[in-house]
């Protein structure tokens, strides 16, 4: 039964590890969060000025 567990932990980790495996993909997915992030606070920064033109 240890042997059975081990094989699915081994399968599970290598499903996770398979998402994003190497250097190639491990840029593509550094560079997508990175353009997610500029996205957002791109959005933040806007809403923010627009605040703070009605403030004033």
């Amino acid at each position: 039964m240890g042997s059975r567990i081990r094989r699915a932990l081994s399968r599970a980790t290598l499903a996770a590890v398979g998402a994003a495996s190497g250097p190639p993909q491990l840029v593509v997915y550094f560079a997508t969060v990175l353009a997610a992030v500029a996205v957002f606070m791109f959005n933040v920064d806007r809403l923010v000025a627009a605040r703070m033109r009605e403030a004033t």
